[in-house]
């Protein structure tokens, strides 16, 4: 079975960029990371393990959360197998690269919050649930910002990355003030 990004890559023999990148995993494991605990959150939130006792303001906020969060895991198994030089997959990149580097900062910075302890080889160490998470989306904001490096010749190779200034298609230079046709 061929890959799904076959319908929209260029022929080897016309000369064409691939448009599929090996760090298009980035999509399915921000999806296999987030759509599983998402769920939970979502439909069997008062079975989360927390510290703290759940409220039913914590339970809606949670739940909205989860719905949040679920609904991105989605679009990113459905972005998996689209080029990398689409508009709106580039912005999906930039929405997982702020919510996994923001998540990253907040969960390395939290006190424990999860009722749940490693081994105590592991506990020893200073390693908690909470850390491990905030390494885990740190390594998600790194892949992206890979993935958004690499496919950046893609994007230029099918005319979204012109130079301010660059000649057009047809050749001639725009306009300073011009009108677009």
């Amino acid at each position: 079975m061929a890959h799904p990004q076959t319908a929209f890559a260029s022929s080897p023999q016309a000369g064409g960029v691939s448009v599929f990148s090996a760090l298009n995993i980035i999509w399915l494991l921000h999806a296999a990371l987030e759509g599983p605990i998402s769920f939970i959150a979502l439909f069997f939130t008062r079975s989360l393990q927390f510290k703290d006792e759940i409220t039913n303001t914590m339970a809606i906020v949670l739940k909205l959360y989860a719905t949040l969060s679920l609904s991105l895991s989605i679009i990113c198994m459905l972005l998996y197998g689209l080029p990398d030089y689409l508009p709106g997959k580039r912005a999906a990149a930039i929405l997982l690269l702020l919510y996994h580097g923001v998540a990253s900062s907040v969960l390395l910075n939290a006190e424990p919050f999860i009722d749940f302890a490693f081994p105590q080889m592991l506990a020893k160490h200073g390693v908690t649930v909470e850390a491990v998470a905030g390494v885990a989306h740190g390594f998600m904001s790194l892949l992206t910002v890979s993935w958004w490096q690499a496919s950046l010749g893609a994007v230029r190779a099918y005319g979204g990355g012109a130079a301010p200034g660059a000649a057009g298609p047809s050749g001639a230079a725009p306009k300073k003030g011009g009108k677009r046709k």
